[in-house]
């Protein structure tokens, strides 16, 4: 993924601009590659010469070296050149020396046509793409520094307002007149859409400017087709308000097939029906870091460019997702980011270092295993108060679109160089609430679902006394069941809205693409309503609010019982894998046999992954990686039910 970041000198603005896939060389491999076959080439066609009156193994040991010479790379050519400058310097030594020094000459030779011949290549391939390739180059997004937060990807194409700028579109024209302060400010705008109706209309075929006819003389604007566009010129001057709805809903598509204003805009959705409340990541450079010794300022917070270029691996991370990219969910996400760590309000009331610290570098009690748990940055307790007040004293640049209580997720990005792993809270989550007794308030709404992890009576969950696997203890079906998803077999619910929203800590300095959408996976699951953990670790449980291990409702773990058999030296009874993981949604999901946890040291088990061959996202992962088949489901169940919300 190679991308272009270009600032307007007009009027600040960022782009970035994400180049079309080229064929690159890579200069130090190309060489070496090339300089071997030359020395191979200089010991095959003149043998008689370098190797006359040398033993029989002369040849295979000099051969041996340039091997082991190039294996080693960048300092054994180093030494060539060396020969290479110093040939005619060197007093005359052994023939094996003289041997070598010619080979060597020639083997740095070859190197540096090989170096020099995919550089070149590289920067007219990217010359080519930069003057030639202009329609394939895509905006990503366009960002305004002059503001605290931006709105960068949205269903509602009337929020991306730095977009809105760069690209000028039909509505980018009618939001400008319906927030003109004065008549002449509204004509002016008018006077340029109308122009730029004109200029679509000029390119229309004949059925299209009938159609626009028709839809002008609904709406009661009479005459020739341009007399009418005079017409809602006039109508738009005034400030009319059908002639704006009229722009935004009918005429804005028609008009942008012929215009291709957007056609350079990568996430560029047309959707019949916008989302009344769409899915919404909040991206935010970490102002402040809480360690033990006290608040310290995060280096993101000083490099803007650093947090850019992190949000677009974000948005390049969750596109590339076959589930989160899939085009009926990520049309339908909104993407704000936040990068405001001023010691003042824009209102000039100063900041505490509290209101401006969003993660920690320490954790009160580590949750998982230690050898897992090393060099962590960790969700703040005040995270999300936080957020929402930033959100609060930045309602300015916002211009009224989105509201405080329509957040989702939200990833604090730091730049520490101490803390490069990451961390993240599922969704309702509260480190000071005791969920063993006191859940988060419950939804009004959602889309339910069935899990149930013995559908074939296997595991002996229908036995008292019997149980090979752990259930959850806040759902075993006993007094007071205040949780929302009831006993056994769970009869759950997607809330429409979390309590909590999912939080995610992230490094921008250590992440790679696999980072943010496993990281998502966990910040969108809730802890009440189905936590997706991750598969590279035995033991997972949360603290409580008093203290003790809590083990929330895990929808791709389950935990086998660990069973004495007793004896001097206590064995334990070995529970093998059981073949059916669980059942969802009356869809029956298998057990992963080859992961490791399948092994007698290991009490989890896992879901079954698409196949052998690649592994799954919430594990340790190298390419290619997705989600397993389970996981996949319940996310893209979990979205669609917010991505329908009222």
């Amino acid at each position: 993924m190679d991308v272009l970041i270009k600032r307007r000198k007009s009027d600040g603005l960022i782009k970035f601009l994400r180049l079309p896939p080229t064929k690159t060389l890579r200069a130090h491999l190309f060489g070496l590659t090339l300089a071997v076959v030359g020395a191979f080439y200089t010991i095959i066609f003149d043998h008689t010469a370098l190797f006359q009156g040398l033993p029989w193994y002369a040849s295979p040991l000099v051969i041996g070296i340039f091997i082991f010479g190039t294996y080693l790379g960048g300092p054994f050519v180093i030494l060539t050149a060396i020969l290479f400058v110093l040939k005619d310097l060197l007093p005359p030594g052994p023939l094996i020396f003289s041997s070598l020094t010619i080979i060597a000459v020639w083997y740095f030779i070859f190197y540096a046509v090989g170096a020099v011949f995919p550089t070149l290549y590289n920067a007219l391939a990217y010359l080519n793409v930069i003057l030639c390739c202009k329609k394939q180059v895509q905006l990503v997004f366009a960002y305004d520094p002059k503001k605290k937060i931006n709105i960068i990807k949205s269903p509602r194409e009337i929020e991306e307002l730095a977009m809105l700028e760069v690209l000028k579109p039909v509505i980018y024209y009618a939001r400008r007149i319906r927030r003109a302060g004065t008549s002449s400010d509204r004509q002016r705008h008018a006077q340029d859409l109308g122009n730029l109706i004109r200029q679509a209309k000029s390119m229309m075929s004949s059925y299209d400017q009938n159609h626009m006819h028709e839809l002008l003389s609904e709406k009661h604007i009479n005459g020739e087709l341009d007399a009418q566009i005079d017409g809602l010129q006039n109508m738009l001057a005034d400030g009319d308000s059908r002639a704006l709805a009229l722009m935004e809903s009918e005429l804005e598509h028609l008009l942008e097939h012929y215009l291709k204003r957007k056609e350079q805009k990568l996430y560029n959705f047309h959707l019949e029906a916008l989302p009344p409340a769409p899915y919404t990541i909040v991206l935010v450079a970490n102002p402040k870091i809480k360690r033990r010794s006290g608040p310290v300022s995060d280096p993101i917070i000083n490099d803007l460019a650093l947090f850019l270029r992190s949000v677009n691996n974000t948005l390049y991370s969750f596109e590339q997702d076959e589930m989160l990219g899939q085009h009926e969910i990520w049309s339908r996400v909104r993407i704000v980011t936040i990068f405001d760590g001023a010691a003042k309000a824009p209102d000039g009331t100063p900041r505490t270092d509290e209101e401006l610290i969003l993660l920690n570098d320490f954790h009160k009690d580590v949750p998982v295993q230690l050898d897992v748990a090393e060099n962590v940055i960790y969700p703040g307790a005040q995270m999300v108060q936080n957020v929402q007040k930033l959100l609060e004293q930045n309602q300015g640049d916002l211009d009224g679109l989105f509201s405080l209580n329509q957040i989702d997720v939200i990833f604090a990005m730091t730049a520490s160089p101490t803390q490069i792993r990451h961390s993240a809270y599922y969704a309702d989550f509260n480190e000071e609430l005791d969920l063993s007794k006191e859940p988060p308030p419950q939804p009004l709404n959602g889309k339910e679902f069935k899990y149930n992890l013995d559908p074939y009576q296997q595991k002996g969950l229908h036995i008292p006394g019997a149980e090979e696997i752990v259930i959850p203890p806040h759902i075993v079906p006993s007094p007071p069941a205040p949780f929302p998803c009831k006993a056994f077999p769970y009869d759950c619910l997607h809330d429409h809205y979390s309590a909590i929203p999912g939080r995610v800590a992230l490094n921008a300095l250590s992440a790679r693409r696999h980072t943010f959408i496993h990281e998502f996976a966990h910040a969108m699951s809730s802890v009440v309503r189905g936590a997706i953990c991750d598969e590279y670790y035995d033991k997972s449980y949360l603290r409580a609010g008093n203290g003790s291990k809590f083990l929330p409702f895990f929808v791709n773990r389950i935990e086998r019982v660990k069973r004495e058999e007793g004896g001097v030296v206590p064995t334990y009874q070995f529970i093998p894998v059981h073949p059916v993981f669980a059942r969802y949604n009356e869809v029956d999901f298998l057990s992963d046999w080859d992961h490791p946890s399948a092994e007698e040291h290991w009490l989890s088990y896992f879901p079954d992954r698409h196949s052998h061959g690649e592994t799954c996202t919430m594990d340790r992962t190298a390419e290619p990686f997705r989600f397993d088949k389970l996981i996949g489901r319940f996310m893209y169940d979990r979205m669609v039910a917010k991505l329908h919300r009222p």
